[in-house]
């Protein structure tokens, strides 16, 4: 088994019984709907909305800007 670090940062939401696999980065006000899974290393733009397995971006809140240097997915 493999372990390293989930970062999810400041006002993301995390719905009930999503999984979060490890090295994957949860982007400032983004929201992962319930019963979602979020692969391994995959990198959410704030401001966005994701639900499913594996998670599929559902719609923009708001322009999702990446942080520099940072590969990030987009919706």
């Amino acid at each position: 088994m493999k372990m390293s670090v989930v970062t999810v940062r400041g006002g993301a939401s995390v719905g009930t019984r999503a999984v979060v696999l490890y090295d994957a980065v949860v982007g400032e006000g983004v929201e992962l709907g319930a019963l979602s899974l979020l692969m391994k290393g995959e990198r959410l733009m704030p401001g966005t909305r994701w639900q499913g397995i594996p998670a599929e971006a559902v719609a923009e809140r708001h322009a999702a800007v990446a942080a520099p240097g940072a590969p990030a997915r987009r919706p």
